[in-house]
């Protein structure tokens, strides 16, 4: 990404379309796709394509991080995905050795998926390189706008609907 030229604060780009066109969702997904191939190219010991793992799994082991007592349903609702879906999440990282289930203290029947030490480890890794990632935004739009960028994307989240 650093290779890109910073964007000028008050001149419009003659790419630039209306919000309103329907263009935004379409940039913003090419946007991700750009940053996660970006990540990847960054990794210097092809963890990731051994593994299989992906971006989904690197925002549900920074949500384990974060939570005590997590089970596969809470982990669903946070990623917006089918409880199936996070139940072969969950089981992909199971099996790379990145978390653990063990029963919740408090509901017999649910198990509390929680990080392993390889998926703390792994968790240090991936903050170094999307930490590169994310300095490379602020070097092209500035600390503002990035900030600005974070607040919008915060603000529609907590607005749109689970799926």
């Amino acid at each position: 990404m650093a290779a890109h030229p910073r964007i000028p604060g008050s001149a419009a780009s003659e790419h630039e379309t209306s919000v309103t066109d329907g263009e935004l969702p379409l940039l913003m997904v090419r946007a991700v796709k750009a940053m996660v191939a970006d990540v990847a190219a960054r990794k210097d010991d092809g963890e990731a394509a051994a593994s299989g793992l992906n971006a989904m799994h690197g925002i549900a082991a920074r949500y384990l991080e974060g939570h005590d007592d997590v089970t596969a349903v809470e982990l669903a609702a946070h990623l917006r995905v089918t409880k199936q879906s996070a139940s072969e999440i969950v089981a992909l990282l199971e099996r790379e050795g990145y978390v653990q289930r063990r029963p919740h203290p408090d509901d017999g029947r649910a198990r509390v998926v929680e990080l392993t030490d390889a998926g703390r480890a792994g968790l240090v890794r991936s903050r170094t390189l999307w930490g590169d990632l994310v300095a490379d935004w602020e070097a092209l739009v500035g600390p503002d706008d990035l900030a600005t960028i974070r607040r919008a994307l915060e603000a529609y989240l907590a607005a749109a609907p689970p799926t």
